[in-house]
């Protein structure tokens, strides 16, 4: 069993009013993270409508409250019986470990609420090396080239996907364990 976790040492996932593209950006631009995508970018890769969107949560670093990013569960096919997340993470603010328990935390999360056998995770990233640190299976399943415009630079869309299976053999044991949950002998 998968169970919603939403907080490490490293990280907590707190929920939040949901946003759209850009206004996920200004918001974050508003607590100040900068070295940010553009507009355009959050517009491509952030859900489009309101009804689209399963859960969203401002990332903060514990120990200081400091928001450090922002990650979205959307897009769901229950018939395809997948759906689409989004992550900004401000690894100098969390840390390699808080960045890494970020992802895994909303990948955690998709998979505990909703029936999924795959989630994707659209980025402009061409490695999910924080996700990967996790030790479950990450697959490049498509690369848009040129499909979105941030600033004047149009740059490519990477699409990744993580299977329930892999997850909960590898994945879903690495959260329990960054949460602090012992399972009972």
């Amino acid at each position: 069993m998968i169970f919603p976790h939403l907080a490490t040492a490293d990280v907590t996932l707190a929920a939040t009013s949901t946003r759209r593209g850009a206004a996920v950006r200004d918001e974050l631009v508003g607590h100040g993270l900068d070295g940010l995508p553009g507009r355009d970018a959050f517009d491509a890769l952030w859900p489009g409508r309101y009804d689209q969107v399963g859960a969203q949560f401002l990332l903060h670093v514990p120990a200081t409250g400091r928001v450090a990013g922002y990650a979205s569960a959307h897009g769901f096919n229950s018939q395809a019986r997948h759906g689409c997340g989004s992550l900004v993470v401000d690894e100098r603010g969390l840390g390699p470990d808080g960045a890494t328990d970020a992802y895994a935390l909303t990948v955690n999360y998709a998979f505990s609420m909703w029936n999924l056998r795959k989630f994707y995770l659209w980025t402009l990233e061409e490695d999910l090396a924080a996700l990967r640190r996790v030790g479950a299976e990450v697959v490049l399943e498509g690369s848009l080239p040129e499909y979105v415009l941030d600033g004047a630079e149009l740059r490519t869309a990477h699409v990744f996907a993580v299977y329930r299976d892999a997850w909960e053999s590898v994945g879903a044991e690495f959260v329990r364990g960054r949460a602090g949950e012992t399972l009972p002998a």
